[in-house]
């Protein structure tokens, strides 16, 4: 091995991995199952998940909320009880009939 002027030598670079017991199969390129990874993070309020969820219930939480059956449930609901969303969706969509509006068919 050759060493510059001036700059140490030092032996072949190596690298010490120290693993917890019985956790090497999971860094040899096994998969690593959800159920024992935990989310790190900060809280996350649009989802509910929050830090130290297993990985697994945060993925089935966040699912629930972007199902789309369950979103159009929610924005129905949501218009439903809130009238001046329901007025600003009408606007945007131009056929919203008025709550307090009589329509009579005339044949």
């Amino acid at each position: 091995m050759s060493c510059l002027p001036g700059m140490p030598c030092y032996s072949e670079p190596s690298v010490t991995i120290t693993y917890p017991s019985g956790c090497v199969h999971r860094f040899l390129g096994y998969p690593i199952s959800s159920d024992v990874i935990f989310y790190n993070g900060p809280n996350l309020p649009c989802t509910g998940v929050q830090y130290g969820t297993l990985l697994t219930e945060a993925l089935q939480i966040i699912d629930q909320v972007v199902c789309p059956a369950n979103m159009t449930e929610t924005i129905l609901n949501v218009l439903a009880t809130n009238e001046t969303l329901r007025t600003q969706f009408c606007l945007l969509v131009g056929n919203c009939i008025n709550t307090t509006t009589t329509t009579t068919t005339i044949l």
